[in-house]
């Protein structure tokens, strides 16, 4: 292992996206072995991890430890970390989740991954404006590195400290949207009458009047869940993004969206 890149999402949806992205470039799940079985420092930052946390001031919806990525990828002598941390709203989590790794990479009695590559990466949705998006990440990140000059901007990466950074925002221009509008896109081709009709059946059935006044309505989300009932019954958007064949190699590989991820991807990981 010489390169350790931590990820950091909005959702679990994001998550298997990014999952599914990289394995069409040679990656592979990494999540069969023990956790004293991973190699150093993961193995010691996982196991730190659980033994630090304080499960009496946790809910029982909280019980997973902060610190256990929600999906590992492995190509190579690279290891992919894949956390579902709320994006750059959850500041806090994302700043403990930094320190972490960050002082293990500081400190060659900590598993020697001094001498591997760390490199902390963003994926968020630029919803109403990916400029304000990628501002509220590098302000977060300012105020991380305590360095008012620090900037990087959509779809680049860069190095501060031997440390990389990198981000990308989901939009369907460049300046607006989010992933499902990406996912739409994918799904939709070859696959046009059913997302019609789930198209359809949401307009006809969405009340305004039933919302939970709690819940925000997302229909891309509702649009995609309901053709996923067509192949695996009961499922979730996540369920249906990890083993649909909505999505398809062939269909991710002449995607020039998907490709840019991929390529952004290859800026972290050369």
């Amino acid at each position: 292992m010489n390169h350790i890149v931590v990820i950091f999402c909005e959702g679990v949806h994001d998550v298997a996206f990014l999952s599914r992205l990289l394995k069409t470039d040679d990656y592979t799940t990494y999540h069969n072995s023990p956790i004293g079985q991973y190699p150093d420092p993961l193995n010691r930052i996982f196991e730190g991890s659980l033994k630090k946390v304080d499960f009496r001031s946790l809910k029982i919806d909280q019980l997973s430890s902060q610190s256990i990525p929600k999906k590992i990828l492995k190509k190579e002598d690279t290891i992919v970390l894949l956390y579902a941390v709320g994006g750059n709203r959850e500041k806090g989590k994302i700043h403990a989740l930094m320190e972490i790794f960050r002082d293990a990479h500081s400190s060659a009695g900590f598993g020697g991954i001094k001498s591997h590559n760390l490199s902390f990466v963003f994926f968020n949705d630029a919803d109403n404006d990916a400029g304000k998006e990628a501002t509220t990440i590098n302000q977060m990140l300012q105020k991380n590195l305590a360095s008012l000059d620090f900037c990087v901007k959509h779809n680049e990466y860069t190095k501060r400290n031997d440390i990389g950074y990198g981000v990308y925002l989901f939009s369907k221009n460049g300046q607006q949207g989010n992933l499902e509008n990406l996912l739409i896109e994918l799904m939709r081709e070859g696959n046009e009458s059913i997302f019609d009709d789930a198209q359809a059946y949401y307009n006809d059935h969405y009340d305004p009047q039933r919302l939970n006044k709690k819940n925000k309505i997302y229909p891309d989300k509702s649009i995609i869940t309901i053709a996923g009932q067509l192949q695996n019954s009961g499922a979730s958007h996540v369920v249906t993004i990890e083993h649909s064949d909505y999505l398809t190699l062939e269909k991710i590989q002449k995607n020039s969206h998907a490709q840019e991820i991929i390529q952004f991807m290859k800026k972290v990981i050369p």
